[in-house]
């Protein structure tokens, strides 16, 4: 009986310490962090989006007394409140909604922070930033997310003692005179041995007299000056350089897209034994071109006016290779797009020159119809100078529409159509084997 009374004296204390507690238990916030809002649809920044919240989920990982959550945790908490109620008394459920906005290299972020509970604004800012320096705005973003957060985390305030902190107060007793000069007289006599040592080696020839920074005779100095300095590779740019040249191969060998679309034919209605043929084709820069060099390439500056971006790249950062250099100089990586049409003998009925280059149009081809047009232009645009590359892209569709007659007779013998891009300098010699 008496075991029994001791049992139900244990359990009572247990249960009494275990109420204390619950009710002593430090409210905890839980943060809700969704994907920003893209204000413009900015397709190149779109990865944001979720950019801004992963890093905001990095950042408050090890917050005591966060707990982060999804967007699956508020669409639960949203059907089912009473999830609260298991929640420490006093919590937070609170919700971060962020939208971003870009004009060319600066973007504007604005973070609420929601009571989910009563949908009502706890605080609101707006952070600024460049494109070109996202570091510099996802640290300003995670300083001004945690001021809006620090009045609903609860911090560890030290326990009341009832003794002071126990201090153990060492002095500083000063250095003898006699040390501190004994100090001095050891760094003499190293100084005396090192000389001696340097006059020995010169004596026996180990070494020059004088080294090219040690003081001439004459109480002068000199140092050779390498004016061009600037041509001289930096072996630490020499990764970016990789990259650098790399993209401009890329940019040279094959940056379009090239979308076509079955030809229309309609009849002369003057002459039944010709067609009327016109053929449609979408010109665009390839979309991850430009994606590849927002993200991982370090430009020196970029300049963003609605569809024209231009990324510089100077010699802080990049070497300019002398071959890369030729090509832009003289403009070869200029492109034209030459358009076939192939009969079922794979001959060319006729070929499409799209060329803004005047002194083809009278050019003539043996075996097939030559029709010379200007309607491409180039979406991308190379210039060097002395210390930067400066390179130019236009995130536009070309649409052309290329209307030529043939005979039904040749009509009926059409097999495919062929777009190859053909660089100036071989415009020619490429058009002469037809």
């Amino acid at each position: 009986m008496q075991r029994t009374q001791y049992l139900l004296i244990i359990l009572v204390l247990f249960g009494a310490f275990a109420g204390i507690d619950q009710v002593n238990a430090k409210p905890n916030t839980y943060l809700y962090i969704l994907n920003f809002e893209n204000i413009q649809n900015d397709q190149p920044t779109d990865w944001l989006r979720s950019g801004f919240a992963d890093k905001i989920r990095e950042d408050m990982t090890h917050q005591k007394y966060l707990h982060l959550k999804n967007a699956d945790d508020l669409e639960k908490i949203m059907e089912d409140r009473s999830e609260m109620l298991k929640q420490p008394r006093g919590s937070n459920n609170l919700l971060i909604l962020g939208k971003y906005d870009r004009a060319l290299d600066k973007i504007i972020v604005t973070i609420q922070l929601i009571d989910i509970s009563t949908w009502e604004e706890k605080g609101t800012n707006t952070v600024t930033g460049s494109y070109s320096e996202l570091s510099a705005l996802m640290k300003e973003l995670d300083v001004t997310i945690r001021g809006l957060l620090k009045p609903f985390i609860p911090e560890d305030k030290p326990l009341n003692r009832p003794y002071p902190d126990l201090r153990i107060e060492t002095k500083t007793q000063p250095i003898p005179p006699v040390l501190s000069r004994s100090a001095d007289v050891t760094r003499s006599i190293d100084s005396a041995i090192e000389d001696l040592e340097h006059s020995m080696d010169i004596a026996i020839g180990a070494k020059e007299e004088f080294s090219e920074h040690e003081m001439d005779v004459t109480g002068e100095w000199s140092m050779d000056l390498n004016v061009d300095n600037e041509e001289v590779n930096n072996p630490e740019n020499e990764h970016n350089t990789d990259m650098l040249v790399n993209v401009i191969e890329t940019l040279i060998k094959n940056p379009y897209h090239v979308k076509m679309f079955p030809p229309r034919f309609e009849y002369d209605t003057e002459n039944d034994s010709t067609m009327k043929v016109i053929f449609n084709v979408e010109y665009s820069l390839k979309e991850n071109i430009i994606k590849d060099m927002l993200y991982s390439m370090p430009y020196t500056g970029l300049t963003q006016d609605g569809s024209l971006t231009i990324f510089v790249f100077n010699k802080e950062k990049f070497n300019f290779p002398q071959d890369i250099v030729d090509k832009l100089k003289y403009g070869t990586y200029r492109k034209t797009p030459v358009i076939r049409f192939i009969n079922k003998n794979e001959e060319p009925i006729i070929v499409i020159a799209d060329t803004p280059d005047y002194t083809l149009y009278p050019f003539k081809t043996r075996n097939a119809k030559y029709l010379p047009v200007h309607h491409f232009s180039p979406l991308v645009d190379i210039t060097v100078g002395g210390w930067e590359i400066n390179i130019a892209m236009e995130t536009v569709a070309i649409n052309v529409d290329y209307t030529f007659e043939l005979p039904v007779e040749d009509v009926n013998q059409l097999e495919r159509v062929n777009i190859k891009f053909i660089s100036s300098t071989e415009l020619q010699n490429y058009l002469g084997q037809f």
